[in-house]
Order: structure tokens, then C-alpha cells, then sequence
């Protein structure tokens, strides 16, 4: 979903304009979001040509190639108790918060739950749990409990003051968004290949 929302719109008017400037008929592109679960089980179906994902490892049973890295942030919203808290927060602390969760499946989920596993540590229940990261976004703008979500994602919000970045320390958060896709060992030739390709060189 972090994908969906945050980047592949702009990779889609490249792809438009690159095929346009090399005297192609524009192909008409559909996009469906979903977490990365979903994604993966949608290509290996064949219901998608191509797919994008986040996460930790690639995934298995489908090719894949990584587009962009990213990290994940604890967020909670400006003058909240954790927004002045002067220390950062050890793993065992991060596992104890309700926080404003994803959905079981979302690459985001996933990378907290190996960054804790890792620690011998598990994900405590959710105070909340919502499907995009645009709507964990605005809940914690709101005052909802804080949520890890892509530095990307927030770094605007975090420029204005509106939502401050909780220190966090021995869990890495760092994920890769990748292409997936199944058959040959390089992405099928034509538009997906000119999507992938637009993607790795805009993210570098």
C-alpha cells in the first residue's frame, strides 16, 4: 500500500511519457492495491502481470527484483507524552505499545514483527488496525496510538512539526520495496519490463 499510494502513481505518467516520446500508443495500465500477501498471491494467480511488494525477504515461489529500500519510523503526534520522551525506546518497550497497526499480511506489519522476533519479542495487540498507510497516517495525525510507517511516507509531516519521530534503538527497520512477477528470470518483455525499469531508475 506505501507503494501504491506514495509511488507508483508517478512511476505510471513516466511510463505514459516515455511511450508517448518513442511514438507508442499509450497502454492503458490498471492498478489494484493491496498488501503485499494479496500482491503476491494475485501474480503467481495470474490476475496481475506484474506486482510491487515491501518487506524484509523476497518473496518465495515468484521472480523478483529490488526497486528501492526504505525504513520504517515510530511516529506518534506532536506534543503527545512519547513526543517528548528524551530517550529512545528498547525493544521490549516497542513490543508493550497499542499501536496504530496495518494489517496482518502488510509489509510494513512484517518488518516489525522479524525487527521483534529477532529479539525473541512479538507485535502486542493493536489499539487500532486499518489497510493503507495513508489511513494509519491521519489516524495518528488525529491522536490515534503512534505507528510505524515509511520515513517517506511522513517526512513531510515531520518537516512541519505536526508529527514527531520516536527514537528507537537495536531494531532495524530497514525493508526493500520489490518487483514480483512469475516465469522467465528477467521481467516479461514490453510493459512491464519499461515499468520496472522506470521504477529502479526513479527510486535510485
Amino acid at each position: 500500500m506505501t507503494i501504491a499510494e506514495s509511488l507508483i502513481p508517478r512511476w505510471l505518467v513516466q511510463l505514459r511519457q516515455r511511450q508517448q516520446s518513442e511514438g507508442y500508443r499509450a497502454t492503458a495500465v490498471s492498478l489494484h492495491a493491496s498488501n503485499s500477501r494479496d500482491v503476491v498471491e494475485a501474480v503467481r494467480a495470474g490476475t496481475a502481470h506484474v506486482g510491487f511488494v515491501e518487506g524484509v525477504e523476497a518473496p518465495a515461489a515468484v521472480r523478483s527484483v529490488t526497486v528501492a529500500q526504505d525504513e520504517l519510523v515510530l511516529v506518534t503526534a506532536a506534543g503527545t507524552p512519547l513526543s517528548r520522551r528524551r530517550t529512545p525506546l528498547l525493544p521490549d518497550e516497542v513490543a508493550e505499545l497499542a499501536l496504530t497497526s496495518r494489517e496482518q499480511g502488510s509489509g510494513t506489519r512484517e518488518v516489525l514483527e522479524i525487527a521483534l522476533a529477532r529479539h525473541g519479542l512479538v507485535v502486542g495487540d493493536p489499539e487500532v488496525e486499518l489497510t493503507t498507510a495513508t489511513a494509519v497516517r491521519e489516524a495518528v495525525l488525529a491522536g490515534s496510538a503512534p505507528a510505524f510507517l515509511s520515513r517517506r511516507v511522513v517526512a513531510r509531516d515531520v518537516d512541519s512539526g505536526s508529527l514527531s519521530v520516536v527514537a528507537v534503538l537495536d531494531l532495524d527497520l530497514r525493508r526493500y520495496f520489490r518487483a514480483v512477477w512469475v516465469g522467465t528470470k528477467s521481467p516479461p518483455a514490453g510493459v512491464v519490463r519499461d515499468l520496472v525499469a522506470i521504477a529502479r531508475a526513479v527510486e535510485r
